[in-house]
């Protein structure tokens, strides 16, 4: 069963990352310049928050932001960051408040991340 995670209470961190090994290390999609992805070594991400999850991820898609990003027409994306934000995965490590998900479940992850607090989530809109 997959679960889906977009409107959960919990904060997610989007460890894109699609290989880990002994040493805690992923391999990352990238941003290297106008124009220029590569896959990285990146340290595996880690729980910040107690509402946080760590999802490796086993699929993921290009998106028109990913696009965007390529063609410089996004300036916050900076030379290093991480791209990838719709995937499907699994649950590696939960911070202690995180409910509705456990180690080990399959989850998808959308490209929005909610407070699970605001009206809207409250009014379940």
């Amino acid at each position: 069963m997959i679960k889906e995670i977009c409107f959960a209470n919990e904060i997610i961190i989007f460890a894109r990352y699609i290989l880990m090994n002994e040493e805690d290390i992923m391999l990352a999609y990238t941003y290297i310049e106008h124009g220029k992805f590569e896959l990285q070594e990146k340290a595996r991400p880690e729980i910040k928050d107690s509402r946080d999850a760590v999802v490796r991820v086993t699929l993921g898609s290009i998106c028109t932001s990913d696009l965007h990003i390529k063609h410089g027409s996004v300036p916050r994306a900076v030379p290093g960051i991480t791209v990838g934000h719709e995937m499907v995965g699994v649950v590696e490590q939960v911070g202690a408040d995180v409910t509705s998900v456990k180690p080990g479940d399959r989850v998808t992850v959308n490209v929005e991340t909610f407070c699970g607090e605001c009206f809207s989530v409250s009014m379940d809109m």
